[in-house]
């Protein structure tokens, strides 16, 4: 994934909640003079970003503007970061963010920004945060998020699909939703795709495309990936046997979690067992 914003995680003040990686790209997509709210990102104060981003809400001087700048207002509010956790806040805002004009007049001009605010209200309305629980009015949010290109959307509505959790279990609808996320270098979606293709779930089996998703994943640093990519490599599906990378990748899955050293892959033991 892409567009995330700078934090200076060592340095974050009146704040203990630290915002997830796949949702930090929102503070970046909106016309709003960003320059101030990265400075003070940068230094941890996440009160000060916020309380900046209630005055550029209100000087909005578009619809589309003011409705990107009230996105991010509820994901301080829904993370609690420079301001308290308030789900009903956060509801309030996130429904201001899919709407084009202030007046709330819905229309189907959105822009692509517009398309994490309607991720949140599905996240909302399925695990019922300030909302009564409603798996499929949030699976609905979902999937216009998907529409408008979200990833993490894309990711989780091929989850929900591959597991059959709130839907019929399709696994052909899953690949679809992985291949969108991983085009997008969504590192989970891509160790997903490449698991399909690897067991050939959803689609026709292809060790090469799935050695080349686990890379794509592995080099973002996702360790699952990197797990699966050193069995690859370890059994000679889809790339050429080599248990020197098969061990590479096992060591920077060992060196993530915290272990110094790995057994060789030709060893008694096993390297570690991830999935």
């Amino acid at each position: 994934m892409v567009k995330y914003f700078r934090v200076a995680a060592k340095k974050r003040k009146n704040t203990t909640t630290k915002i997830p990686t796949p949702y930090r790209k929102i503070f970046r997509r909106t016309g709003f003079p960003m320059e101030a709210v990265d400075t003070l990102l940068n230094q941890g104060d996440f009160r000060g970003a916020y309380q900046l981003l209630r005055k550029g809400l209100k000087g909005a001087t578009s619809p589309k503007e003011h409705a990107r700048i009230a996105t991010m207002l509820g994901v301080y509010h829904y993370y609690g970061l420079g301001a308290e956790i308030n789900y009903n806040d956060a509801l309030a805002y996130f429904q201001q963010g899919t709407d084009i004009s202030r007046k709330g007049q819905q229309t189907t001009d959105y822009a692509p920004q517009h398309a994490e605010a309607f991720y949140y209200l599905g996240l909302m309305h399925i695990h019922g945060n300030g909302v009564d629980a409603n798996v499929n009015k949030g699976l609905t949010y979902y999937h216009q998020s998907a529409k408008l290109g979200y990833d993490e959307a894309q990711y989780k509505l091929g989850m929900i699909y591959k597991t059959g959790k709130g839907v019929r279990k399709n696994e052909n609808t899953a690949f679809k939703y992985f291949q969108e996320a991983s085009h997008q270098g969504h590192s989970k979606a891509q160790n997903q795709l490449a698991m399909m293709f690897a067991a050939g779930t959803g689609v026709e089996k292809d060790d090469k495309q799935a050695v080349h998703w686990y890379t794509c994943a592995a080099n973002q640093g996702n360790d699952i990936a990197q797990y699966n990519l050193g069995y690859m490599y370890c059994e000679g599906r889809g790339v050429a046997q080599s248990y020197t990378e098969a061990n590479r990748w096992f060591m920077k899955v060992a060196e993530a979690n915290g272990y110094t050293r790995s057994k060789n892959v030709n060893g008694d033991d096993a390297v570690l067992s991830l999935v």
